[in-house]
């Protein structure tokens, strides 16, 4: 029995995952939230083999929910869901330790693998990123732009600011001092070549970055 732990704010798609994890006996629901504070609460006291995770919480926005449960869990494996288009926000997440990535178009018909290989120890990426990877393998993929060369915490730093977070707001969550974002913001500004978060906003919404909020 593999017990499976839902994190995800959208109601109706939480209720539809869980109603499709139901269908097979050998999965067992431990637990859902629809926030990251509420899952980090759940899992310090349920037995859960595997998470699956939003990545657009309004409470952990990015990179910020996976580095926090995987804080208080290490032991966790994390299957993260977007309806995020970009490869290096994927790529950014298996390097910063989740176990999985699925999108969410295609997680009807990935959603069990995913958790039977990641409850077994391996990793799992969905085929339309799979494909797209191979794709870079072989060259096809376009230039970098500008967002590729930021390091995780800018890339963090970037998400909060563009959910809305001030940044005494993303210290907190970060646990870092408001300087030290201050500085972050800094250098997001100069290797994005804007001003100001409007200007970092727009720069994600021209280039499809994150998730509505």
């Amino acid at each position: 029995m593999v017990r499976v732990y839902l994190v995800d704010d959208h109601v109706m798609f939480r209720e539809a995952l869980a109603e499709l994890l139901s269908r097979h006996q050998w999965i067992e629901l431990a637990g859902m939230a629809s926030s990251l504070g509420q899952a980090l609460d759940d899992l310090q006291r349920l037995p859960v083999d595997v998470v699956i995770l939003d990545l657009g919480l309004p409470d952990g926005h990015g990179l910020q929910g996976l580095e926090r449960i995987l804080s208080a869990r290490s032991d966790l494996p994390v299957v993260v869901l977007t309806s995020h288009p970009e490869d290096h926000v994927a790529m950014r997440c298996l390097q910063a330790g989740a176990a999985g990535f699925i999108h969410k178009r295609e997680v009807a018909a990935t959603v069990i693998d995913a958790v039977r290989s990641v409850a077994d120890g391996r990793r799992y990426i969905g085929p339309e990123l799979a494909g797209r990877i191979a794709s870079t393998v072989a060259g096809d993929s376009p230039a970098e732009r500008p967002h590729d060369s930021l390091s995780n915490r800018e890339f963090q730093v970037f998400a909060g600011l563009v959910a809305g977070q001030s940044v005494s707001e993303i210290a907190a969550t970060l646990h870092l001092s408001v300087k030290t974002v201050s500085t972050y913001k800094s250098r997001l500004q100069d290797k994005l070549d804007v001003r100001g978060t409007a200007g970092l906003v727009r720069y994600a919404l021209a280039e499809g970055l994150f998730e509505p909020q």
